[in-house]
């Protein structure tokens, strides 16, 4: 698994699903905070509103069929 990569170091490509840490966006000391999967426009995460994205990572590769 990659290294988390920290948003105002550098932003993901345009148009793609990344592995994110997020936290509330109204309240840094409340201690919350989840992984989820959100896709980046180019300009954002689509993210609720009430959620700020601290940091992200490529999501790894899907898994390959075994014959």
């Amino acid at each position: 698994m990659n290294e988390w990569i920290d948003v105002n170091e550098r932003l993901p490509e345009s148009y793609m699903n990344c592995l994110v840490y997020y936290k509330h966006a109204y309240n840094n000391e409340d201690g919350y905070w989840a992984i989820g999967v959100s896709y980046y426009n180019g300009e954002k995460f689509l993210i609720d509103w009430v959620y700020q994205v601290t940091h992200w990572m490529p999501l790894p590769e899907p898994p390959t069929k075994k014959e």
